[in-house]
Order: C-alpha cells, then sequence, then structure tokens
C-alpha cells in the first residue's frame, strides 16, 4: 500500500512502522520489525511511512505521534497501540518484547 493511500484510508489494517533514513535508531529497529514482516506476512500487513514526509509529519501530529522510530498497530484506520523507541533483541527482553508483539498482533488480526 502506498503512502497516501494509508493516510487516506479509514479501514486499513496494519503494522505501522515510521522512520527516517537519517535515524540511527530506526535503522536498528527496521531489522526487528522487518524480522516481524516476515513472521507475520500471513496475518496483516506492514506499513513503512517515512516521517520526512510532509503528509506523514501531518498524520503522526494528528495521531500524537511525537518521534520515531515509531511502530503501532492500526485497526480499521485507528491506531490501537504504539510504541516510539528502539527494542534491541540482543538486550534482555528484546526478544521477548517482540514475541509478545506478534502474538498481539496474531490476536487483533485474528
Amino acid at each position: 500500500m502506498k503512502t497516501s493511500e494509508f493516510l487516506k484510508s479509514d479501514t486499513t489494517n496494519a503494522v505501522l512502522y515510521i522512520y527516517t533514513d537519517w535515524c540511527e535508531s530506526c535503522e536498528i529497529l527496521k531489522d526487528n520489525i522487518l524480522q516481524l514482516k516476515e513472521r507475520l506476512l500471513d496475518v496483516v500487513d506492514f506499513i513503512f511511512l517515512n516521517a520526512d514526509d510532509l503528509d506523514v509529519e501531518i498524520y503522526m501530529e494528528s495521531m500524537k505521534i511525537d518521534g520515531v522510530p515509531y511502530f503501532g498497530v492500526v485497526l480499521s484506520g485507528d491506531l490501537i497501540s504504539g510504541h516510539r523507541g528502539v527494542i534491541r533483541v540482543d538486550g534482555d527482553n528484546g526478544e521477548e518484547f517482540l514475541k509478545d508483539f506478534e502474538d498481539y498482533v496474531r490476536i487483533v488480526f485474528s
């Protein structure tokens, strides 16, 4: 789905990832999000939005998303949960957090 289609839709179900190309933390989290995408291919679409795009910036303001990296769950066009910041899978709780998020996504979209 294109950025413009996502931003205009009120029926989208997706995992949303917002990043910038210049953000080191975004690159770290992007690898984790791509792993989740592979594990959830049969469950939900993943939407990647660049926060440097003015339309994405306006969307972030309207959803009260105050920074990147950010990932969240969009159900029927509504952002129902989200997380801002880096989750490192090499940390003590990183892999557990990602597994919990994967389980959560499977429940939401089942």
